[in-house]
C-alpha cells in the first residue's frame, strides 16, 4: 500500500499544529514556569484590582483585534467555538476582576498574557469579552 501525501494534506496537518501551539498546548518554558509557580490566589486577585484601577479609560486600546489575533482561535470570534477546552465567552459570569486574572495568569491551558500583552491591553480585552455575552 503507497500512502499519497497531497498538499492538501500537508496544509491541513500544518494549520492543526498552528491551532495548538497558539492555543497554549506548546507555550513557551518561561511561560510555562510562570504558571507553575504563579502565586496564590490573593495575590492574583489583588494584581487583577491593581490592573483595573489603573486601567486608562481614554485608551485606545482595540481591544477586538488583540481577541482576534490572541484568543479567537480557541474562544471563536463570538467567544462561544471551545477548542481545546476553552470556555464559552457568551455565557460566562465571570465579574471583571476574575476576567483580568484569568487572561494574566492563564487557566488551565490557556496561555498567562501577563508577559505577553500590557496591562491596559489585558484589561481592555476583559473588558471586551462582557460585550461578547
Amino acid at each position: 500500500m503507497r500512502l499519497k501525501i497531497t498538499k492538501g494534506k500537508v496544509s491541513g496537518y500544518l494549520v492543526m499544529v498552528v491551532l495548538l501551539v497558539a492555543c497554549g498546548q506548546n507555550i513557551d518554558r518561561d511561560a510555562r514556569q510562570n504558571m507553575d509557580s504563579s502565586p496564590g490566589d490573593e495575590v492574583q486577585s489583588a494584581m487583577a484590582e491593581r490592573l483595573i484601577r489603573s486601567f486608562d479609560d481614554n485608551t485606545t486600546i482595540d481591544a477586538g483585534t488583540i481577541f482576534k489575533q490572541r484568543c479567537a482561535l480557541c474562544h471563536g470570534i463570538q467567544g462561544d467555538l471551545g477548542v481545546n477546552g476553552a470556555g464559552d465567552l457568551t455565557t460566562s459570569d465571570l465579574p471583571l476582576s476574575e476576567r483580568v486574572k484569568i487572561i494574566y495568569y492563564g487557566k488551565n491551558t490557556m496561555t498567562p498574557f501577563g508577559n505577553i500583552l500590557d496591562d491596559n491591553e489585558i484589561v481592555a480585552v476583559a473588558k471586551h469579552v462582557e460585550k461578547l455575552r
